[in-house]
């Protein structure tokens, strides 16, 4: 009877809802197993009535007739032993009647009546919550098997919500020049995502999309959650870099200089197909998806400003300007429900995070949620459920993750730092971070908890610089490993240092000179072609030769330091350069120097000028510099620290010449602890290619131990 009911159930639900949709099925197993479980409890607690009835039946005693029966069996034997013999020809008294106890069947079929009930009224429900408006049964966001099966569709890309969809997110005027600001209609499309995303364990599924800059170039690298090694996912000899996910995960948007110039490509992971959004010259990068996979928002170099713009994800169209103010703003993040978009701006003066709302496209309206003078915020990003906001700040000296809970765009609260790092990123659950952390030489992918203070599993080691980063909740398809991870490496040299051959002699290595204007051009014989190499570079970069004459190359071991000058000095060891220091402070400079402080050192990163202005070459600042000149002004303030910032950053287009320096093996120096007031100490023209080598190891390579006794030195 129980398994002629449960058939009939399951008859009964099939037309109640669609037994394809997965979720279903599985609630309708898992009940139907519980009807099981309670139905074999029943048969179990019948086995004690059923001790008594035999054991009374034995002794001979009548049973009342309330006493439930187990079986036909034990029925049977309880007639046999009762009735009298002058019954046997069926024939009995009422009174005898009263005696024999009727075969009373177990209230089961009561029972399985209301579970078939519940499984109905349950499975119904869950229908019904999992359903569009034309009663298709809704998937889980993206599967790995649909990602395998389902053929390549061109752009647009609906992502599947629980409500309604009226219409995408923006719907822009065509222009890429300041105009009017468009009028864009709320789109509860965008506003459901978050919500209706499906939920996954951090660490557990998706992938992680970052960028990683190897010999002089930047590609973008995939780590599937759960492997040890990325896979390489770009590989052409232009930089590719800053990747943003769509949010069904097929499709991967990032910044590449493929034509000569920055612009944002749409890679089809499952296709293979790169798609170019936009076409112009000038600068385009940072791209950020629209909730519902239609739009991106990037930032964009046009008249001499870095604004805001969005395009169409299937290239439609043209871009239309979000932003216009004259402070630069940049590093766009849209919300996952749709209506406010955050980003950097130089707007208050300072660097802070600002929420826009698409509903009032307004740059007044721009709301300044970090609003810190002494700090430095960069890089905002919401998390999927939109409750906070990340972002970084280096005001401190250190580079730290805060977090911002928000009540829809407004902040809720104060800011709490949860992690030491840069480009934070979101797990699809909200409930973790991954960003990127250096410990000198080191560089690390963390993956945290909002308590990451306690908890900061480390996801990934590499002694390449690693930047950017960003986590998407769909499992990465199976076959992209496969058809990736045989590309084209692009791991080529930058250069080779040939060595001249000196065997068994002292020193070990020569000194060689180079074409370079400076009052002693040598260096030594392990590090000139790292040199050469680099000064090319720098040429084909900015389009001028900056380092054709520098103040400095080597000095003799004789020499004595300036005042407050190491005595260990690496340009002794042909192993250092000072390029020409007045660069950055002429009348018309064509080299910027930013400061940063690391902790309670203070760095400096030079940048040059580019000789073409069109976007060919560069891209735009977003630091402001250093003002060393400053210091001699009439404020004694600027001469105590050393300067000043400059009011906003430089205009036009420069190259990031510390980075490229460092492909080369050529790093920056510290300055020294008494630089605000001793200029000598500054140091930021100041460029050593150690090797790992100490400075008495260094030495020995190009000097006799007797030549280093005579001046008075003898290495250990």
């Amino acid at each position: 009877m129980g398994g002629r009911l449960r058939q009939a159930g399951r008859r009964l639900l099939a037309r109640a809802f669609d037994l394809k949709h997965i979720p279903g099925r599985i609630i309708i197993h898992l009940l139907a197993l519980f009807g099981r479980i309670a139905d074999r409890f029943i048969k179990l607690a019948q086995l004690p009535f059923d001790a008594i009835n035999w054991l009374m039946a034995e002794l001979g005693i009548l049973l009342p007739s309330w006493m439930p029966f187990r079986s036909n069996r034990v029925r049977r034997r309880l007639e046999t032993i009762q009735q009298p013999a002058n019954l046997g020809n069926g024939n009995q008294n009422e009174e005898t009647r009263e005696l024999i106890p009727y075969p009373r069947r177990p209230k089961r079929f009561t029972t399985a009546i209301v579970t078939v009930g519940v499984i109905v009224a349950l499975g119904i429900l869950t229908g019904q919550l999992r359903k569009f408006d034309n009663g298709e049964p809704v998937a889980s966001a993206i599967s790995e098997q649909r990602l395998a099966t389902e053929a390549p569709t061109a752009f647009p890309i609906n992502t599947p919500t629980a409500s309604p969809t009226n219409t995408p997110t923006p719907s822009p005027t065509s222009t890429a020049t300041p105009s009017p600001s468009p009028t864009i209609e709320p789109s509860p499309t965008a506003e459901k995502f978050a919500s209706d995303a499906p939920i996954y364990d951090p660490l557990r599924n998706g992938g992680i999309a970052f960028e990683m800059r190897k010999n002089g170039n930047s590609d973008i690298y995939v780590l599937m959650v759960g492997v040890e090694e990325p896979i390489r996912l770009t590989s052409h000899q232009a930089g590719d870099r800053e990747p943003a996910w769509s949010p069904d995960g097929r499709y991967l948007a990032f910044s590449s200089r493929r034509v000569g110039n920055w612009e944002i490509y749409v890679l089809d992971l499952l296709s293979g197909d790169l798609s170019r959004l936009t076409n112009d010259k000038a600068y385009d990068g940072a791209p950020a998806w629209s909730p519902d996979g239609l739009w991106l928002v990037y930032e964009s170099y046009q008249d001499e400003n870095l604004d805001l713009y969005l395009i169409q994800s299937d290239g439609s169209g043209s871009p239309t300007r979000l932003t216009e103010h004259p402070a630069q703003d940049f590093s766009p993040a849209w919300s996952p429900r749709g209506r406010h978009i955050a980003f950097t701006s130089w707007r208050s003066g300072n660097k802070d995070i600002y929420i826009m709302s698409l509903n009032s496209l307004s740059d007044e309206d721009a709301v300044n949620v970090t609003a810190s003078p002494d700090a430095y915020e960069d890089g905002p990003v919401f998390s999927p459920d939109g409750n906070y906001l990340a972002y970084g700040d280096t005001s401190d000296g250190y580079e730290v993750i805060y977090v911002l809970e928000l009540d829809e765009s407004d902040p809720s609260g104060s800011a709490q730092s949860v992690g030491q790092g840069r480009h934070p990123s979101w797990s699809p659950a909200s409930d973790s971070l991954v960003y990127v952390h250096q410990n000198y030489d080191q560089y690390y992918l963390i993956a945290s908890s909002l308590d990451a203070w306690n908890t900061a599993p480390q996801v990934y080691v590499s002694d390449i610089p690693l930047t950017g980063s960003a986590w998407t909740q769909v499992g990465i398809p199976a076959q992209l490993g496969d058809r990736l991870g045989h590309a084209p490496s692009g791991d080529d040299p930058l250069f080779i240092e040939q060595v001249s051959e000196r065997a068994d002699l002292e020193p070990a290595y020569l000194l060689f000179e180079l074409d370079v204007e400076a009052p002693a051009p040598y260096l030594n014989d392990r590090v000139d072609q790292s040199f050469s190499a680099l000064r090319q570079r720098v040429i084909d970069e900015v389009g001028w030769d900056f380092l054709g004459q520098v103040d400095n190359m080597y000095d003799a071991l004789a020499a004595k330091p300036l005042p407050g000058e190491p005595a260990e000095s690496w340009n002794k060891a042909g192993r250092a350069f000072d390029f020409y220091y007045r660069y950055p402070i002429s009348v018309d400079p064509q080299v910027e120097i930013v400061r940063e402080d690391r902790g309670n050192d203070t760095y400096w990163r030079v940048y040059l000028r580019a000789a073409l202005q069109d976007g060919s070459q560069g891209e735009p600042l977003r630091q402001r510099s250093w003002d060393y000149e400053a210091r001699y002004g009439e404020d004694p303030l600027y001469y105590d620290q050393g300067g000043k910032w400059k009011e906003k950053p430089a205009a036009g287009y420069y190259i990031d010449f510390t980075a490229l320096a460092e492909d080369y093996g050529w790093t920056r120096v510290p300055a020294a602890p008494n630089w605000r007031t001793y200029f000598q100490g500054i140091r930021y023209w100041h460029f050593e290619n150690q090797q790992g080598l100490s400075w008495d190891e260094a030495l020995l390579e190009i000097f006799t131990i007797d030549e280093i006794s005579m001046v008075g030195g003898y290495p250990q």
